[in-house]
């Protein structure tokens, strides 16, 4: 199976990013402050998204901010870098562990750089944390629950762009 990597537009991929990230949850719960001002990636197999993730600046937070865990800190590496956010990472469950999620992720880390991006964190899914270390994403702080009805185990995780 084939799958074509591009830039997207939000209505491109909200259906399934609420299918997989947010289901049951109001069309609200996936929409993120400042999206609009950054990268939607989409993978397409024969003109459907089965994979898509979403890039934007935004200051790496710090301690107990953006439902991060009290203990987490902005690491001194990460000082002076531009920081943006990985948000809505979805991938087709059938598709799954098929090379989709990373096409998508190598896709919007490249764009993040050629934006002037230095690094990219997200509060990552504790069950795919394996997923983001094989991408350079390391941890800091403990784990936490997302905010909202699904509370669901989480770490804060980043990774520099630039040397």
């Amino acid at each position: 199976m084939t799958w074509v990597i591009a830039r997207a537009s939000h209505e491109d991929i909200i259906e399934l990013r609420m299918a997989v990230l947010r289901p049951g949850q109001p069309y609200v719960a996936s929409r993120y402050a400042g999206e609009e001002h950054g990268i939607n990636i989409a993978a397409r197999v024969d003109g459907e998204v089965v994979g898509c993730a979403t890039f934007f600046p935004h200051r790496f937070a710090g301690p107990g901010e953006e439902e991060g865990p009290a203990d987490a800190f902005v690491p001194a590496e990460a000082q002076g870098l531009v920081a943006w956010r990985l948000r809505g990472m979805a991938t087709a469950p059938e598709l799954r562990s098929a090379g989709v999620g990373s096409a998508v992720l190598s896709a919007g880390l490249e764009g993040v750089l050629e934006a002037g991006g230095g690094l990219v964190w997200c509060n990552a899914r504790t069950e795919v944390m394996a997923f983001y270390r094989r991408h350079g994403f390391v941890t800091i702080g403990s784990e936490f629950l997302s905010a909202g009805a699904l509370q669901i185990p989480h770490y804060r995780a980043w990774v520099r762009l630039r040397p």
